[in-house]
């Protein structure tokens, strides 16, 4: 059911492995020391799938998650999951269903969208033959397909999806086929398709006879940070070997680069990978044939337009540097370029190997290192590339098991302390902060700190690789102190020590405030100057000195005052005239604190204004028959300020004065009035207050006194 595709893929991948076996023969050895590690994490057994034709990808919930081509359940191959530490799980097998109305096989791996589910593509099967499907996968391995190709009148949609997905920045997903897309003519499409499985195409390609040359695109798309997604097609605009086209977030599609084809330093060969974006903004990508040795090269290409030659395999004797990269690069944490070849090495059955920006290609594993060539039980031939996975190390696959590479040896870590804020003020918490960096990802393990050589604790690195902790230096003498991050090392860096840093100690700050009471006050009255330095280091002691425009007015000690020095000084203001007198309290520091000023205090002297009062008077009895007689009160108060009134109240009835009577303490004062010989009737009686010396007079409202 499949033989039309693997047909047409090795017999490329065997044409060049054979060229390449002649092609060493004649040359020398030439063996490299591999500087990697490779581990085994899973060997596929068929029965969970075999032959994985794309790489790995790595979840947001930590494990990796792939595709097989063959075997499985169906025979169709599978979806699977891997956890870091090897534990495997098939999702599902395709060609489970009658007529593979599933799907099956998925050339390429998957991608996860931002709902957290996985999607991709089958190169056959469907709901309408052997043309091919896109499909959706939860982590749980849930699959529903969401389009079926083929499904239009003469395969407009196109057919046969080699590549995989990519989501764009609306949410959409955008691939490619194969074949198809226009009766006679067409040579795959651009489709783009929603979440929920709507289809557009949006481009359909015909060779030459198209708005650009290309056909057959079978390279999954990348969405570049300009906003467009790139991909490339068989053919160019001079018949070369390939052209990469662009489609913009508004669906236009158009040619950005055509590869010249053939030979030569500058003309990469076909079979091409996927292009990925460096952080410097260019693609990156292979080709397994061309370059300057015909077996294959890694290019860089700038949005601009520009081409460039990073490096060309078979440049070593016997080809030990790899040849013909069919998986691609990735771009690690450290800025270098990790790839795959999938022939030449040390064993001529391909290596993993890293580049610089600048093209200097070092090769870190030879596959078929381990159980001698007749066993390779390291895996061989590998056709996908590598992935860095979040804990730094190197992830792939071959064609029958999943490996993992580690630095063989230990690689230099750099680790950095930094003390914030430094100096400190003693009493004060310093927060130290050990940074660690490495060459191969974030390093992990443990940074101990210490100060002259005592242990302040050891912390856990974080996923950024910084670890931090607190001190509080109130148990610390003045001083200097050398500060050390020393880190423990794992299993892929070796341990290392910060320079020192020195953290000074120094007098702690402390801060004065000043109140006064009363304030305003009269001349004449005794003024409370309060005063409290206020530190991070205990209680302040020493001593306070009060000061008038300059001129001290006293000094008072420090007392111990709920964490805080307190002082009080208690000033006559009799010889002083009403006015303001600026007021500022200077503490002296002591050996653990610096001194401090107050803010000015301006206490005011005033004469007070006379105040309002209110003067109201009731009588009883009331009514009152004669001879008996009625006493009356009167009650004077303030209106503005508290305190009472004195001096003295007069009675009147009418204009006639009944008499004068002094106020007592509580602002009252009291007259008794006769009634005989009064006839009866009503008589008013107001009481007038004659003022004092800080209040005003006051006149009662009548009180009518009824006489029966």
């Amino acid at each position: 059911m499949w033989a039309t595709r693997q047909t047409r893929i090795y017999r490329r991948l065997l044409l060049g492995l054979a060229a390449l076996a002649f092609f060493a023969a004649a040359r020398p050895a030439h063996a490299q020391i591999p500087t990697y590690t490779e581990s085994t994490l899973y060997t596929f057994t068929g029965d969970d799938g075999y032959d994985p034709w794309s790489g790995l990808i790595q979840a947001t919930d930590g494990n990796f998650y792939g595709t097989t081509s063959q075997d499985g359940s169906g025979g169709a191959g599978t979806v699977f999951k891997l956890t870091p530490d090897g534990v495997f799980t098939t999702l599902y097998g395709f060609c489970s269903l009658d007529g593979c109305r599933d799907g099956g096989p998925p050339y390429d791996g998957l991608v996860q969208g931002t709902d957290g589910n996985f999607y991709g593509t089958t190169y056959q099967g469907g709901a309408y033959g052997n043309y091919g499907t896109v499909f959706k996968i939860t982590p749980a391995g849930a699959l529903l397909t969401l389009y079926s190709f083929c499904g239009q009148l003469d395969c407009t949609d196109g057919y046969n999806p080699e590549a995989g997905l990519v989501q764009g920045a609306d949410g959409n997903f955008y691939g490619t086929t194969y074949s198809g897309g226009k009766l006679g003519t067409g040579v795959g499409t651009i489709f783009k398709i929603t979440p929920a499985g709507a289809l557009t195409t949006l481009y359909v390609f015909q060779g030459a006879g198209g708005s650009f040359y290309g056909e057959n695109p079978d390279t999954t798309l990348v969405k570049a940070t300009n906003g467009n997604i790139y991909g490339i097609a068989d053919s160019g605009v001079d018949n070369s070997d390939g052209t990469v086209f662009q489609i913009t977030p508004a669906g236009a599609v158009s040619e950005f680069y055509g590869f010249c084809g053939g030979t030569g330093s500058e003309c990469p060969g076909g079979s091409f990978s996927a292009l990925m974006q460096g952080t410097d903004g260019n693609f990156y990508g292979t080709a397994a044939s061309g370059g300057a040795n015909g077996y294959g090269m890694v290019f860089s290409l700038s949005l601009s337009g520009t081409l460039t030659d990073l490096y060309d395999f078979c440049s070593l004797s016997n080809c030990s540097d790899g040849s013909d990269p069919t998986g691609g690069v990735i771009q690690g944490t450290d800025g270098n370029f990790y790839g795959t070849t999938i022939g030449g090495g040390a064993q001529n059955y391909g290596t993993v190997f890293k580049l610089t920006p600048s093209g200097t290609l070092t090769t870190i594993y030879n596959f078929c290192s381990q159980g001698g060539s007749a066993e390779c039980t390291d895996g061989y031939y590998p056709r996908t590339g590598v992935i860095q996975g979040k804990d730094g190390n190197f992830y792939g696959m071959t064609s029958d098991l999943v490996f993992k590479l580690v630095p063989s040896v230990n690689l230099n870590a750099t680790t950095s302390i930094l003390a914030t804020p430094n100096p400190v003020d003693r009493g004060q918490t310093v927060t130290l902060t050990a940074g660690v960096t490495g060459t191969q990802g974030t390093p992990t393990g443990t940074v101990t700190f210490s100060a002259d050589g005592t242990s302040l604790g050891t912390q856990t690195l974080n996923s950024s690789g910084t670890a931090t902790m607190t001190v509080n230096t109130a148990a610390y003498a003045l001083g200097t102190y050398s500060l050390l991050a020393v880190y423990s090392g794992n299993s892929t860096y070796k341990g290392s020590q910060s320079t020192a840093d020195d953290l000074v100690i120094q007098k702690a700050a402390s801060s004065v405030t000043l109140t006064a009471s009363p304030n305003p006050a009269q001349p004449g009255q005794t003024v409370t100057l309060s005063v409290m330095v206020i530190g991070e280091d205990g209680d302040p002691t020493g001593t306070v000195n009060f000061t008038v425009n300059g001129t001290s007015i006293g000094s008072k000690t420090l007392t111990s005052g709920n964490g805080d020095g307190v002082a009080t000084l208690t000033v006559s203001t009799a010889s002083l005239p009403a006015g303001t007198y600026p007021v500022i309290a200077t503490y002296s520091g002591n050996s653990d604190y610096n001194g401090s000023q107050s803010p000015v205090e301006d206490v005011v002297l005033a004469v007070p204004q006379k105040d309002a009062t209110n003067t109201t008077v009731s009588g009883a009895p009331n009514p009152v028959t004669p001879p008996a007689s009625i006493t009356l009160i009167a009650i004077v108060e303030r209106t503005l300020v508290n305190g009472v009134p004195s001096g003295t109240v007069t009675f009147y009835y009418g204009t006639e004065s009944l008499g004068t009577v002094t106020l007592d303490e509580s602002g009252e004062a009291s007259l008794t009035a006769p009634t005989t010989g009064l006839a009866a009737g009503t008589y008013p009686i107001t009481v007038k207050y004659n003022g004092g010396a800080n209040d005003l007079t006051s006149t009662s409202a009548p009180l009518n006194v009824t006489v029966n």
